[in-house]
């Protein structure tokens, strides 16, 4: 018979075991616990830290355009060009620390037959063609150079565009009205009224993606309505004086070749007075007389003076170059107020 004691002993021994295993898996569950909750914790921070990082980019962006209005407003001068410091301007517009951040204001230009170059300042939105206020045949013109589309096709976009901004539901020929967009698998209504965006062009009859990006460098949907012979690209000014010029085009595109290479070689127009334009043409290459006459039937279409400028506004934190914030934006000079703002 065994001895009582070490019975005790033994029973001692296997509730001691049981106590220790307990104890184990608890500290494994508690570990666990500790990382999932440290894991937690941890990605909740990272977030915060991000979330206020792109608050600190957003605002050193809005502050960059603020200033962008601020130097644009500060050139008085009756003339706007190329050598003009709202133009470009990298002690202005890059990289300029503000606070714990930095903001800078870039353009995005593609000149005629080349690639797109980003340009550290402002565009100047009254270098464009105006589709709320130009004339059908300026923008079949201005397709035409731009989309590389032939007559055909550009006339019939420039009539749905047309067709989308005036107040009637009678569609020119080639063009479209209500019936047109509301007969859509996905329909939606024309507006009928003024373009407010330049991607509101995607909404149009004919507009793909791909003729979008290769027309909207040269179109604008802000400003009085005239081109600024200073500032618009020889795309541009080939359109104008087409238009101007009717059916020669040999002669419409060597006078905008001629006013191209003017500026190009540092000149600039002072005021939109033909017999100015001319002198100072004649002093670097000469016109013909018909020329000149293409010239002066331009002059009601070109300006030498812009009141809408626009960028992008991109803003981020010193600490992280990542969380950047970008802003798509365009502004009226003269009123200071903003007429485009878009997030990206």
């Amino acid at each position: 018979m065994r001895p009582r004691g070490t019975a005790m002993a033994c029973d001692g021994t296997r509730t001691g075991g049981s106590v220790l295993i307990l104890v184990m898996w608890t500290l494994v569950f508690l570990s666990a616990l500790a990382i999932a909750v440290a894991s937690y914790v941890d990605a909740g921070l990272r977030l915060a830290g991000k979330m206020k990082n792109l608050a600190g980019a957003g605002q050193a962006a809005r502050a960059g355009v603020e200033k962008a209005i601020m130097d644009a407003a500060a050139d008085t001068n009756s003339w706007d060009s190329f050598d003009e410091s709202w133009n470009s301007s990298e002690d202005l517009f890059k990289d300029v620390p503000l606070g714990e951040g930095f903001y800078s204001i870039q353009s995005v230009r593609r000149p005629s037959g080349g690639q797109a170059v980003t340009n550290y300042g402002l565009v100047d939105e009254e270098s464009r063609i105006n589709i709320n206020t130009a004339s059908r045949e300026l923008i079949t013109a201005g397709i035409e150079a731009a989309g590389g589309v032939d007559h055909g096709t550009a006339v019939e976009l420039a009539a749905s565009i047309v067709d989308w901004r005036d107040p009637d539901d009678d569609a020119l020929t080639g063009g479209a009205e209500k019936s047109y967009y509301q007969g859509l698998d996905q329909s939606y209504r024309c507006r009928n009224a003024e373009f407010q965006t330049m991607r509101e062009l995607l909404l149009v009859k004919g507009v793909s993606y791909d003729l979008f990006v290769k027309i909207a460098p040269y179109l604008t949907v802000h400003g009085a309505g005239r081109v600024n012979i200073n500032t618009a690209d020889e795309a541009v000014l080939k359109s104008v004086a087409r238009v101007a010029g009717g059916a020669d085009a040999t002669v419409a595109d060597s006078l905008a070749g001629k006013i191209a290479g003017f500026r190009g070689g540092g000149g600039v127009f002072k005021a939109p007075v033909p017999a100015e334009i001319v002198r100072q043409l004649k002093q670097s290459v000469a016109l013909t007389p018909a020329e000149e006459g293409v010239l002066a039937g331009m002059m009601g279409m070109l300006t030498t003076q812009s009141g809408c400028f626009g960028g992008v506004a991109t803003g981020r934190m010193k600490n992280s170059a990542a969380d950047e914030v970008a802003v798509e934006f365009v502004f009226d000079r003269e009123k200071g107020s903003k007429l485009n703002w878009y997030v990206r």
